[in-house]
């Protein structure tokens, strides 16, 4: 079984992420403008939508970060 590197598995886990949560975030029709005002407010759902969407965006760039480090 091949091992796969560190930074195909944080851009794959990020990437599942903002699947997962960017159709969700058009349901529940949260607009861009109010995105960083529902992170302070974990306590809704649109809350935990957000930060969940912003940990994907952030484990994505993360692992094209690792990428770029360990080609060079």
């Amino acid at each position: 079984m091949i091992k796969q590197p560190l930074y195909k598995k944080t851009t794959t886990f990020g990437f599942v992420l903002l699947v997962i949560y960017f159709p969700l975030l058009l349901i529940l029709e949260v607009e861009t403008g109010n995105f960083l005002t529902h992170l302070q407010e974990l306590n809704s759902d649109q809350g935990i939508l957000c930060a969940l969407f912003l940990i994907g965006l952030l484990f994505t760039c993360i692992g094209l970060i690792i990428r770029k480090i360990s080609k060079a």
